[in-house]
């Protein structure tokens, strides 16, 4: 049985506020990154050779501040990212493959500040958490988002963690608010 599964979440919601769509489905793409950082963070050894989200080989140490993820506004180096990528997720992906820039031109989207739960939700079993973020298209035209990231600030540098497929069409003038739920099941 896994135990260790990812949510993604995404709600649209009109200008006025209404929900007009809401998908959700399970992520299976946590990159190396991931691991090396808890390898690190659990071991105190350092992992080498994971690279950051510019492509440049970084070395990992129990020092590093990891998996923080609190992005503000408009940070699309951290936090929950979106992209228009379509090529399948590997291990080995240590970054979106076409992330969508910040903004309100053709083809942008506005990125909210994160949010993320400060406390584990228990539910029987089940422990989680949940981080989120908002996107707003004010482009022009619909966007179609094909990829999504979360990116982790460790201090110098920024890393991804997961790289997940998955389609969500933003219609301009509407908000989508995407959610990663992280939980353990017993």
């Amino acid at each position: 049985m896994k135990n260790l599964k990812a949510f993604i979440n995404w709600k649209e919601y009109d200008p006025q506020g209404n929900l007009v769509e809401e998908k959700e489905h399970e992520s299976n793409s946590l990159v190396t990154a991931f691991l090396g950082i808890l390898l690190t963070q659990m071991t105190g050894v350092s992992c080498t050779n994971i690279y950051d989200i510019f492509g440049f080989a970084r070395t990992l140490t129990d020092a590093i501040t990891a998996f923080k993820c609190n992005a503000a506004g408009a940070d699309v180096d951290n936090g929950l990212v979106v992209g228009t990528g379509t090529t399948a997720v590997a291990t080995t992906d240590y970054k979106l493959v076409t992330r969508i820039a910040h903004g309100n031109g053709a083809g942008q989207l506005s990125y909210e500040a994160m949010n993320l739960d400060t406390a584990l939700t228990v539910d029987g079993t089940t422990h989680r958490f949940l981080i989120y973020r908002q996107f707003t298209n004010n482009s022009g035209g619909d966007i179609t988002v094909e990829e999504i990231g979360l990116y982790t600030d460790c201090g110098s540098f920024d890393l991804c963690i997961d790289r997940s497929l998955s389609t969500k069409s933003i219609v301009n003038g509407n908000t989508a608010r995407l959610t990663y739920t992280i939980s353990i099941t017993v």
